[in-house]
Formats: C-alpha cells, structure tokens, sequence
C-alpha cells in the first residue's frame, strides 16, 4: 500500500487573516530575528508578536535526543535514511549554515556516508561524505568540511547512506513518529521511499542538523509555486533491534544573543523588548505590517521578515449566505443527489437568510442531466479541482460539505454550516436591483461598498438566474420537484470583473435576456460578488424577476367615497372616478413606494406601502376649507384616551370612523362641551365627521 503526500508552497491572502512579507533591510550585516509570528483577531485591537532569537545556534531534528533502538534489513543490503524538511520549516533559518551532522550508527560491519539532498525526490546531492573512525553504538557529531548554507524555497533532505553487511546500522528514538513520512524516511535500493511508521515501527531517526549565522547570506530564490510530490510506502523487510539503556544526546549549542529588539510597525519604530515578544495597542482600523530587528553591540540587524494584519472596527453582516449546490439527477450518474436537493430545500423552508443555487451536472461522466446548462458545469469544475467532491455544498464559497445521500436529507449538516457562514461579518456592502427593459431583457445594477478594510483586489460578479418549482421524478420514484435550478442567460455574467481600485464605491450594470416564451413567476435572480483568490463571497442577495402588478387606492371623506382626488405615486399621477377609486400597475420588487393623495379643500396625505404585501391601500382625507375659529369648534384632547369632548357655540352631530371608512360611532347630537365616549375604541386612528349648519368637517384625531 502507497501513500501519496503533496508538499504544497502557497502564497495567499485570506481576508482578515495575516500574510507574510519581503524583509526590510539595514545593511547592518547582522542576522535579524527569525520566525516572526503575529497573533491577532480581525476586530480586536490588541496584537502580540512573538519571535525567535536571531542567527542562533540551533540543532535541528525531530527525534527526542534519545538513542533507544536501531533498524535494519538484518541482512545484506544498501539503503538511505533520511528526515526531511519542507520550505516553511527551513524558512526561519535562511541563510544558516549546516556546519555539524550528528546520527547514532549501531553495525561496525556497515560503511556510511554524510548526505544532504534536495529536489522533489532527493535527486540532487549537494554534500556528501563517506565517514570513518565512528563511535558504533554510540551518537556521533561530524563537522561537515564546508557549511551547507540553507536557502529559501528549497525541499531538504537530511541523512546517510549504509551499506551493510547486516543487523541494525540505523539508530532511532523510542517514538512516536513525530510526522510520518517526514522523521522517518527509508530508501532502498530499489529507489521507493519508505515510512517507518507505515512498517509498523513507530518511531524517530537519530538524525540532528547543528545551524550557525553565516557571514554571507544565502540568495533569495522566487517562490518555486508548484506542488512537491513525494510518495511513501510500507516495507515488511525492516525490523529493529531495542537498546537496553538510551543514550541521550547532549551538545551545546554556542549563541551569541543580542541586547535587546526593536518592533517596528508600518516602517515606524513603535517599541522594545528585552525578551522574544511584544504586546501592542491598535487605535484606528486599517492594514498594519509589523517587523522585528535585533539590537548587538556592534549596531542594529536588518529586520525581520513582515507579517501584515488588518484591524477592522467596522464589519457588517451579509445580507443572505450564498448557498451553491452541485447535483446530477441522472439515476446512473449520481443518485445521492437527492439528499443533497432535500436538504437544501429545507434549508430555504426553515432559514430566511438564504439564497441557494443549484447546479446540475450533464456530462459524460455523469451521463445526461436535463436542466444541465454549461455555466453549471464550468461553476462545478472550479469547486471540484478544489474540493475533490460531488455532490457537493458551498456557502460562501468557502464552508463546503462534499458528498450527499440516497434518501436523508443533509439539512442538519448544512444548517451548522449556514450558520457559521451567516456569523462571519463582511468589509463589503452589497446591494442589487433589476430593470425589466423589455419583454425578455433585463438589466442588473450591483453596488458594492467598502464598510471596513478590504485588500484584495480578486472580486468578481456572479449573476445567477434560477427557476423554482419544477415538477421531477427522482430516481428512487419519489415524485417531487426542483428548485433553485441554475438556468440560462445571455449572455453570462458569472465572473464579472468588481474592482474597487480607489473608489469606497463600486456599481456595475449588466444586461442579459431570458427566454421570451418562459413564465418568469419562479424565476429569481441571486447576485453576489466573491473573491477570486480565497473563494470567500464577500456579499449577496437575492430577489425576484420583476413583474407588473395592480394597486388599487380607494379615497374617502369619512364613508363618503371622493371623486377626482389626485393620486400620485412612482412617477404616475391617478384620478379617483365616483367611487374614489384608482389604480395603477406596478413592479412587484420595488419594495417600499412612497405616495401622496390630494384634492382642493383637503389637507394632503402621504404615505407607504410595500410591494410585497400591499393590493389595496384606503386613504381618508380630512375637509380643512373652513378653520376651527371660523366654525366655532375645538375638539380636544388630541390624542384622546377615553373621553373626547367637542367644543362648539352651536348642537353639532358628530360621527366616528375608522381610517378605512367604517362608521364605529354613531350620529350624536353634541351640545356645548359634550364628550363623546370613545373608551370601547382600539387605539388607532380615527375621523371625526362633524355636520355643522349644512355642511360636513372631518377632524383626524389619535386614539391611545
């Protein structure tokens, strides 16, 4: 059995996350500090830097130090061991020098030589050694004729090759394998690596790398960005042979420390320390680089290498998580789909910050897929080479669940991750609206706004049309539907360039056209703009297709309908007929609609709907042509608890509405000062209609 392990050199930037950076240097010729590690979260303002000291002396190894047993074929045979280190872990020590190699040999009958290796498979030998005169049994410490000076970007493999006539040549520690197919690498002659630990022995090689400051330092090579592959099987030819006592391994390592360490941050010194860390204090947001120099008593070493943070005191929560779904209805092709559609479903049943996409795969692979659209499959193929999944689920873009199930729904599953991705705040403020244009032609028009500290400059627009409610028969003969299918457009807008450069704000407008022959009741549209480069969706929203439908306003004085009262409302100006009655057509995803109602002898009113709820809106207008002194009438108090009285030098009879024309009270004859007992009322507004010498006035009061 072989196992394959992928050594992976990345550079990337996740939002709210640190990355590193080039050293700043001093020219001081002196060794910075090394391995500088920042600690901080996204909206807290305290950082804590820790590193180590610079250019010390230092023995590199896996093991525990301690000589506890040894391995061999225990007969004839050549072979190499080897531990080996990848281009992170060397990164600390660039530019030191390997200048000792210690190892426990335990066969005298076995001839060893030093080696260092690098390249994907440690094809390349750039020391090597054929050693004498060893203490076998025993640990040994080789000065290396030359210091292999270690470079950035580079794989390490650090070992020897025996030779041996048979028994255990090679020493180990008592384990655990630290990393297995790293700390316990075999080659043997037929070229294939080895794991100890995959053999069934879990242990160490005896295998120490002593690292010194160098007076030149190594060149600094371009990142390699390609991925190192190595892989590592299991041999049942080693056995091992157990030491009856452990022989520790004691060495001491020469340093010279500096005095002291300067922190600087953005270029700025902000701080000293006398020890491997610092603690500061952050006041105002924004990107924040950080770097460390060490201080000797012959002047101050370049800096460090930089760690660059964000300090946001401003996020935002996103509108609604993007939740893609990638399945293949195909029985032959996928038949857990199902509980990948189910769980999906429920999750927009039971949430209300959700806007799902499904994607539909019909390739060859799997077979035909009859609401398959290509956009679908190029969507699914960038997910796949990432997360090696189908089905799969994504929400935003970066919390994925790969795999599904025949009949369970994956609810419970993708709920946790829903949440998870609906906690996670956003720098960026996203908004979306759609034009009808024409019968089939619509426009998007996307805005975004940087709201906190945003770096990237990756973001893309992705526009998704999607249909719900479509009958399906699945596989497992459950006669059911589909929605949220990912559908066509022309043309596609998945990937739109979204870049902020120096603007805060950003808006983009796209025109695409549907199907004239389709019903676009179950269409919607989910907009949402993601970052290219780490996959998070930054922001996202969905709505509906727009489409036209009827308000209908009804005007009253009291119970009284009024005609030719003017209506105006979204740039449309409406004229009440007899039975103060207008209407006017509508996109259904305007959302709130402001509107004003009015005619001569009336005070004008204004008010809102919302398009999602509101069909018919009542209006009472209240007479105002002849004022209370002119009338001699004061109604009072308003706003009204129980009682409301009526102020009037002459009898009036007065009468009670609602605010949709309803009489609630009825006609009364009201003398000076008389109330009208109003405690039997909800609170609410009402009117008041007043017949005073032949004439009616309206009076609007308030009821608590």
């Amino acid at each position: 059995m072989y196992y394959k392990f992928f050594l992976l050199i990345l550079t990337s930037y996740l939002v709210g996350f640190s990355s590193t950076g080039q050293s700043q240097t001093n020219s001081k010729g002196l060794n910075p500090p090394a391995n500088l590690v920042i600690e901080h979260e996204l909206e807290n303002p305290n950082v804590y830097l820790t590193w180590w000291a610079p250019g010390t002396p230092y023995w590199l190894h896996y093991d525990s130090g301690e000589f506890a047993t040894s391995i061999g074929l225990n007969a004839p045979g050549e072979f190499d061991v080897l531990v080996v280190y990848e281009p992170d872990q060397i990164k600390p020590f660039v530019g030191m020098g390997i200048t000792q190699f210690a190892f426990a040999p335990d066969e005298a009958a076995s001839i060893y030589v030093l080696k260092i290796w690098t390249g994907d498979m440690a094809d390349s030998v750039i020391y090597e050694d054929t050693l004498s005169n060893l203490a076998i049994g025993s640990w040994n410490i080789v000065e290396l004729d030359s210091a292999v000076v270690l470079e950035a970007d580079r794989l390490y493999f650090f070992g020897y090759h025996v030779n041996a006539q048979g028994g255990y040549p090679a020493g180990c520690d008592a384990g655990p394998t630290v990393i297995p197919g790293k700390s316990d690498l075999l080659r043997l002659s037929d070229g294939k690596f080895y794991s100890l630990n995959y053999s069934g022995i879990d242990v160490n090689w005896n295998i120490e790398v002593y690292l010194e400051p160098q007076s030149q330092k190594a060149p600094q090579k371009v990142a390699l960005n390609k991925e190192l592959a190595l892989t590592v099987g299991k041999s049942n030819a080693l056995q091992s042979n157990l030491l009856k006592e452990p022989l520790s391994f004691h060495s001491p390592v020469k340093a010279t420390a500096p005095e002291w360490y300067k922190v600087y941050r953005n270029n700025e010194m902000v701080g000293t320390s006398n020890t491997h860390a610092y603690h500061d204090s952050l006041t105002l947001g924004g990107f924040y680089t950080y770097a460390v120099s060490a201080v000797y008593s012959d002047g101050e070493s370049e800096r460090s290498d930089s760690v660059e943070i964000i300090y946001d005191t401003y996020r935002i929560p996103v509108n609604k998580v993007v939740a893609e779904a990638f399945i293949h209805t195909d029985p032959t092709g996928s038949p857990s789909s199902y509980g990948v559609y189910s769980g999906m479903f429920e999750l927009e049943f039971e949430q209300d910050k959700v806007a799902p996409i499904v994607y539909h795969s019909g390739t060859s692979v799997f077979g035909p897929d009859p609401f398959s659209i290509e956009d679908g499959e190029n969507r699914w193929m960038e997910y796949f080479l990432i997360y090696q999944g189908f089905p799969m689920a994504v929400f935003n873009g970066d919390f994925v669940i790969p795999g599904g199930s025949g009949d369970e729904s994956l609810y419970i599953e993708y709920r946790d991750l829903y949440n998870q991705a609906l906690e996670r705040l956003t720098p960026i403020g996203f908004s979306f609206t759609i034009e009808k244009v024409s019968n089939s032609k619509y426009t998007v028009h996307a805005t975004a706004n940087k709201v906190g500290f945003y770096k990237g400059d990756t973001l893309k627009l992705h526009v998704v049309l999607t249909r719900d409610s479509i009958a399906y028969d699945w596989y497992n003969g459950k006669f059911d539907q589909v929605s949220f299918v990912a559908s066509g457009m022309f043309p596609n807008f998945n990937g739109t360039a979204f870049v902020f450069g120096d603007n805060s704000t950003i808006t983009r407008s796209v025109t695409f056209e549907i199907d004239p022959f389709e019903k676009v009741d179950n269409y919607r549209i989910v907009a949402f703009i993601q970052d290219a480069h780490t996959y998070q969706v930054l922001n996202g929203d969905i709505l509906k297709l727009p489409q036209k439908r009827a308000v209908n306003f009804t005007v009253l004085d009291g119970s009284q309908p009024l005609e030719n009262a003017t209506v105006t409302v979204n740039g449309n100006i409406l004229t009440t007929n007899s039975l103060g009655q207008a209407a006017v057509n509508l996109f259904d995803n305007l959302g709130e609609v402001s509107f004003m109602v009015s005619k001569d002898k009336y005070e004008t009113h204004t008010g809102v709907f919302n398009m999602d709820t509101a069909s018919q809106i009542t209006i009472n207008l209240v007479y105002n042509s002849i004022t209370e002194t002119q009338i001699a009438i004061r109604l009072y108090p308003n706003p009204v608890n129980n009682q409301l009285f009526i102020q009037t030098t002459n009898p009036v009879v007065a009468t009670l509405f609602d605010v949709s024309g309803v009489q609630v009270l009825q006609e009364q004859l009201i003398s000076e000062n008389q109330p009208l007992d109003l405690s039997q009322l909800e609170p609410g507004i009402y009117f008041v209609k007043v017949l005073y010498k032949e004439n009616y006035y309206s009076y609007r009061i308030v009821k608590q």
